[in-house]
């Protein structure tokens, strides 16, 4: 995401304000295709950061608020679709988004929030590009012939949590959590025809890009014009893991299947911890 006209990588991207690294260890930014949309509840962006935000971000900052249960009611959504796209054999399509919430116990001071997404969303390319050539007599001909085709397969699931407890009507305690995981695999074969010869190369992509979640905390009013925050929050950094190979142009060659073990990733979590002071939380009165 680009904000104030800067490039992704000067922005960072908070979950309830928890600082998450980017997926790919090449880049900084996060893809925000990792996380399903209808996990979150809102998004806060903050063109300059304020006083309890780490300085790293020179184009601001994009929170990611996950849902809570704010109504009495119970709450109850679900959201389905499936389809088929007629290229290539035929590519399934599918989506499930569902969740439900409700406040209770007594005095309704108990919060429960939870969601769960699954898409399946399956695609594929066919591109012919004939080349275009002027012969000896000046008229339009056509040597040479690009067919390439693109397989790609996307699976993306996620699940989230958010649990809250109002001590009274200025104080509350609260527990959020994430996790989701987006498998963005692909696959394409070129061919190359020209006039006596032929190319053919192929490349596979297994990216598994992951993001967890953790918060815990509360928050007590004092007055109108102070608020106090305290907590502990903890940031699984995302996983990356890719594999690809790529047949050398003018060799056609049959390529075994990828192993299951692709995909995986091995690289251990690198928890943070932020704790908020009264200090950095608090805010100016209005004038």
């Amino acid at each position: 995401m680009q904000i104030r006209g800067t490039e992704p990588r000067l922005s960072n991207t908070t979950i309830d304000g928890v600082i998450v690294p980017g997926p790919d260890p090449q880049v900084r930014q996060v893809d925000l295709d990792t996380i399903p949309a209808d996990l979150v509840g809102s998004v806060a962006i903050n063109k300059t950061l304020s006083a309890n935000q780490d300085g790293d971000a020179i184009g601001g900052s994009v929170d990611l608020r996950i849902k809570q249960a704010t109504s009495d009611r119970p709450t109850l959504s679900f959201e389905g679709n499936v389809g088929n796209t007629p290229i290539d054999g035929g590519r399934p399509v599918f989506l499930i988004n569902s969740s439900a919430g409700m406040r209770f116990g007594p005095d309704k001071r108990w919060g429960l929030m939870l969601g769960y997404s699954y898409d399946l969303n399956n695609r594929g390319i066919d591109d012919v590009e004939p080349q275009p050539d002027l012969d000896a007599n000046g008229n339009t001909t056509f040597d040479a012939l690009y067919i390439q085709q693109y397989l790609y397969n996307r699976t993306r699931y996620g699940m989230a949590g958010a649990l809250d407890y109002k001590l009274n009507t200025n104080s509350d305690l609260y527990i959020h959590g994430l996790f989701s995981n987006f498998r963005d695999y692909g696959q394409k074969f070129a061919y190359q025809l020209k006039t006596g010869k032929a190319a053919y190369h192929t490349s596979v992509r297994r990216p598994n890009l992951q993001i967890a979640d953790l918060a815990m905390g509360g928050n007590q009013v004092f007055n109108h014009t102070r608020t106090r925050a305290l907590g502990a929050r903890r940031a699984i950094p995302a996983r990356l893991s890719s594999h690809s190979r790529r047949v050398p142009r003018g060799r056609i060659a049959r390529m075994s299947p990828v192993p299951a073990s692709i995909g995986r990733s091995s690289v251990a979590p690198y928890p943070t911890i932020q704790f908020s002071t009264p200090a950095s939380s608090r805010s100016r009165p209005s004038t």
